[in-house]
């Protein structure tokens, strides 16, 4: 009985490594047949547009790459030479700003889920009550052609511009935040919260106390709008660093930029590194403390993504995404990832409630030395939501009202999500090596993690916020790990934020935090957590 139980897993495992394998071609098929009709000129008969240079060739004096312009028109290294290809840049922007509220024509990206005339801010997710969620949109200035290259016109988000003498716009954003903080007992990171870094047991080489002053979560982006002549679709690209690479510095300006996101939107589909399909950036609560609950979905990563307007208000995205199998081997094997992480989510947003479904199938691979590949395949499952009940109950609404009052604005954000090899993907247990582990007779297994959070954003004011976060995780192990293996852990935060002017967050709060391990010893911290932060 036993010979044969064993004989029926290699071949469990080959019909579902078979299936994987299905899946990953049904699935490139269906991508490559979306991008063709939507990213071919003809698709639509509309052919490519055809423009005459009068201006005769170039100076190729100079480097280009091999989608650059280098007929000679636009900005040369010598002088600006005029030409009709300039007038129809010129018309091409002039309809991207005459569309200023489709996306993917105008520029709104449809994976950033911006509401009617508004531009949405999810991108700099993990922000603060002085920035605004969204940013209200007006149709931009075209351009005259007497006046082509002369003045700096206004872009078509707030705070952009268009650059003189081409079709494309810009726009730089970020923030100035600065932490300072008391923690009355040992923890291992000094200017972020992190509830996995609480010391199991006390550690003597670590002060009980601690002050630190940090600018690292300081953010930096830059976002671009380009008209094409395919199909009139705008092609937008964004690019975010923060100072949070390597350990906090002790003293000094040690701290070096890391990038966080850098992407491509054009038409339905998002290139690059953002944040993965599986989470949602949106119901992310507004923490002094910069890490944020330890029970969310956070991770940013390379993908290729494709986001479908269903109706209005529902949406599909799905995504191939970067693997990483991060496992315990016990130093018996390596991990291996060689086939992408895919992800989807089914989402509906109003004014007053986001609601979204989001999958994860991945394979996770572990090759213990001399022996071949042993994969399990991971899943999970995550549900969120952010709503403003208030607004719903007396029929007011916190978007469109001209002058939206305190429980008109409060609202609630939930999150639940669950799975099998997917630790890396959560806030707390991702670098902790729980995607999998080898079992005391070397048999490599996926292991099941959970996570909630649950948050309350009460104004008081127009210029008071009070906030209340609670967040868990509990992961799980083999008989062969360390005892002192991480588990299961508690956040706590609640906080008070004052916005004395426009753009400007000043927010003070109390941090609780408890990590258990797996030999079910376990620790608490607080902290007491300040952050002076400026949006521009």
């Amino acid at each position: 009985m036993l010979a044969a139980a064993s004989a029926g897993v290699p071949a469990m495992q080959s019909k579902c490594q078979s299936a994987y394998l299905r899946f990953l071609i049904i699935f490139g098929s269906i991508v490559a047949s979306v991008a063709t009709a939507v990213l071919n000129p003809t698709a639509f008969g509309q052919p490519p547009e055809q423009v005459v240079d009068i201006a005769g060739e170039a100076s190729q004096e100079y480097q280009t790459a091999p989608g650059s312009d280098d007929s000679g028109n636009g900005y040369q290294p010598g002088d600006y030479i005029y030409s009709r290809t300039d007038r129809a840049a010129a018309k091409r922007y002039d309809t991207f700003a005459e569309n200023y509220n489709i996306p993917t024509i105008g520029p709104k990206a449809y994976a950033d889920y911006a509401p009617s005339l508004y531009y949405s801010t999810d991108s700099n997710y993990e922000t603060v009550p002085g920035q605004p969620l969204y940013l209200r949109l007006s149709p931009p200035v075209t351009q005259e052609e007497q006046d082509e290259g002369r003045f700096v016109l206004r872009g078509p988000v707030p705070g952009s511009y268009l650059v003189p003498g081409t079709s494309t716009a810009f726009r730089f954003s970020g923030f100035v935040r600065m932490g300072a903080n008391y923690s009355f007992d040992q923890i291992r990171t000094p200017d972020l919260f992190v509830t996995n870094a609480i010391p199991v047991p006390q550690d003597p080489n670590l002060s009980n106390q601690n002050v630190n002053f940090s600018a690292r979560p300081t953010r930096l982006s830059l976002d671009t709008w380009t008209p094409t002549s395919l199909n009139d679709l705008a092609v937008h690209t964004f690019i975010q660093f923060d100072f949070l690479s390597d350990n906090p510095p002790a003293v000094g300006s040690a701290a070096r930029p890391r990038l966080r996101l850098a992407f491509i939107d054009l038409g339905y589909f998002r290139i690059g590194q953002d944040t993965t399909v599986f989470m949602d950036p949106s119901s992310f609560p507004r923490t002094a403390d910069f890490q944020g609950p330890n029970g969310v979905v956070n991770s940013r990563q390379g993908l290729c993504r494709m986001t479908l307007p269903l109706t209005e208000r529902v949406f599909f995205a799905s995504a191939v995404e970067q693997p990483f199998s991060d496992i315990t081997t016990n130093a018996t094997g390596i991990n291996i990832q060689d086939s992408p992480d895919f992800t989807n989510h089914l989402r509906f947003e109003s004014d007053l409630l986001r609601f979204q479904t989001a999958t994860i199938l991945r394979s996770i691979g572990y090759r213990a030395t001399g022996q071949s590949v042993d994969r399990e395949l991971g899943w999970g499952v995550n549900i969120t939501s952010n709503f403003h009940p208030w607004a719903a109950l007396f029929g007011t609404n916190p978007l469109r009202d001209a002058d939206p009052g305190p429980l008109t604005r409060s609202r609630v954000i939930l999150q639940y999500a669950t799975g099998s090899g997917i630790g890396r993907y959560f806030q707390d247990s991702s670098g902790q090596g729980l995607d999998g582990a080898i079992d005391a007779s070397g048999q490599f297994q996926a292991l099941d993690i959970s996570g909630w959070t649950t948050a309350y954003e009460q104004w008081l004011s127009k210029k008071w916020l009070a906030n209340f976060v609670c967040s868990g995780l509990k992961g799980s192990g083999t008989n062969a790990m360390a005892a002192n293996t991480f588990n299961n852990s508690t956040y706590v935060a609640a906080g008070l934020w004052w916005i004395p002017v426009g753009n400007a967050s000043i927010g003070a709060e109390y941090l609780w935090g408890e990590r258990e391990n797996l030999d079910g010893q376990s620790r608490a911290a607080d902290r007491l957590q300040t952050a002076f932060v400026y949006s521009f």
